[in-house]
């Protein structure tokens, strides 16, 4: 059995050693030189960022060029792109990498049932987790500082048995995970929400015991299924409404579907609480739910372009449609004739522009809905929250009755910008500069330490909802 797993064993990875092979010669300067071009030109980071370390910038930027000519593999290249990046210190600034003609293809025998069975093993990160869909188990062991995610069994691809799939890795504190096929400059952190194994909100795994799992540990892990995410709505008691959100990101119609066959329910709650643990951002979902924090009309903060002949081309074709009409009708009350015409004086501003920052109008919430019976709104919130995520906590502070519950969150929302992609000389490197900053970003910035909570939860709380419901 042992020389059976090693003859496969050796014969996958000279598989993918022949693939990577064939794979073209890196021209890691060329493709250095364009991103260094796209940055100076277009991040809207850029000015600031570099004046408070011209220096630092100006050698880092010299070393890499140097090391960059004397790099002939594309992975390898990817790390001298990344360390450029980083940099800039903003998580919406990033590279990736991926080839399937590239990956670790990194297998190891696998540990027994015996030793995965251990009692010790049911509350760190080692141990047997299984997929979402149930047809892929997974061990994880301890290796030096590190841990290794591979695969025990399963039909969702295949790879044999001991195949690793991901490294976990500790920095600053934290835990992050590094994919055998992919390779971004902004790590996919990793957290333990109890017998659930969260990356970001990119994926989940639930120990393969499932006796262990809590009802509402189930509940969320049913949602992921098929790449889904949690959304859902619970009353918690007479008074308390509970609105679970695990991401933005492509569930805006869920959100509004959920908020719509529970609208009474939540109305008539005196305390929501809203769960935002685990959810990186995404799109605007959040637009369903702003009517139950609401205590005023709230005014979407401003984001200022960077102008250059670039960043302008993109934005145009986003403002056009305010800028010109007519608006749908259902979009009127967001956009009233005043911001309306803040959009044509844009448009037409913009095409006259050479350099500098312009203010890009927003849109208006009224606070035209029924009346409700909430009191209180518990945004509660960790160090998963980022993006969109964070834009919308900004939001709500506008309104006299949220209060933000939980730890820091991640910081990723003093620029924008994640749908601004950039070509690259090699098309497998994708690289995403944002072009606009926040309104906050020159007075008050969150990308260092996250947006921090009203109410801290207080270390080694277990029951997150519990606490938020004596708030």
């Amino acid at each position: 059995m042992i020389a059976a797993l090693k003859k496969l064993t050796f014969l996958f990875i000279a598989l993918f050693a022949a693939l990577v092979l064939r794979a073209q010669t890196c021209d890691c300067y060329e493709n250095l030189t364009a991103l260094i071009k796209e940055t100076e030109t277009n991040y809207a980071g850029f000015p600031s960022k570099t004046a408070v370390n011209k220096a630092g910038y100006t050698n880092l930027k010299q070393t890499l060029l140097v090391k960059s000519k004397a790099v002939a593999r594309y992975k390898t290249c990817f790390d001298i792109l990344a360390a450029y990046v980083q940099f800039f210190k903003d998580k919406h600034f990033y590279i990736t990498y991926y080839d399937v003609t590239d990956i670790d293809s990194v297998v190891v025998h696998p540990k027994s049932n015996t030793y995965f069975q251990q009692a010790s093993l049911k509350k760190g990160f080692e141990g047997t987790w299984v997929n979402p869909d149930k047809n892929l188990t997974i061990g994880i062991e301890k290796k030096g500082n590190n841990y290794i995610g591979y695969k025990l069994e399963g039909t969702a691809d295949a790879y044999p048995a001991g195949f690793v799939y991901f490294t976990l890795f500790a920095k600053n504190g934290k835990w992050y995970a590094l994919d055998y096929n992919n390779r971004t400059s902004t790590s996919t952190p990793v957290k333990l929400y109890g017998n659930l194994l969260q990356f970001w909100d990119f994926n989940c795994w639930a120990r393969a015991d499932s006796t262990l799992l809590t009802k509402k540990e189930k509940k969320d892990f049913a949602q992921w299924k098929g790449f889904d995410k949690p959304v859902y709505f619970e009353q918690l008691n007479a008074q308390t409404g509970y609105l679970k959100i695990g991401t933005f990101s492509n569930t805006d119609a869920k959100i509004a579907q959920v908020a719509a066959e529970n609208d009474a329910a939540i109305r008539k709650s005196e305390k929501l609480i809203i769960d935002l643990r685990g959810n990186s951002g995404g799109s605007t979902g959040w637009v369903s739910i702003l009517p139950y924090i609401q205590t005023n009309d709230i005014y979407q903060p401003l984001a200022s372009l960077r102008i250059t002949r670039s960043n302008v081309a993109k934005k145009l074709p986003e403002i056009e449609p305010f800028a010109k009409g007519p608006v749908p009708d259902e979009y009127k009350k967001y956009f009233p004739e005043s911001i309306l015409r803040l959009y044509q004086i844009a448009f037409d501003t913009l095409q006259k522009m050479q350099f500098g920052f312009y203010q890009i109008p927003g849109a208006f919430f009224p606070n035209d809905q029924p009346a409700n019976s909430i009191k209180k709104v518990i945004l509660l919130v960790d160090e998963f929250c980022g993006s969109s995520t964070e834009y919308f906590l900004q939001l709500s502070k506008q309104s006299k009755k949220t209060i933000i519950a939980g730890t820091n969150t991640f910081g990723m929302m003093d620029y924008e910008g994640m749908s601004n992609g950039t070509d690259l000389p090699y098309s497998k490197f994708s690289v995403h500069i944002p072009i606009t900053k926040s309104n906050w970003t020159d007075t008050a910035p969150i990308d260092a330490g996250g947006i921090q909570p009203k109410n801290r939860v207080p270390a080694g709380t277990v029951d997150w909802i519990k606490w938020a419901m004596q708030l």
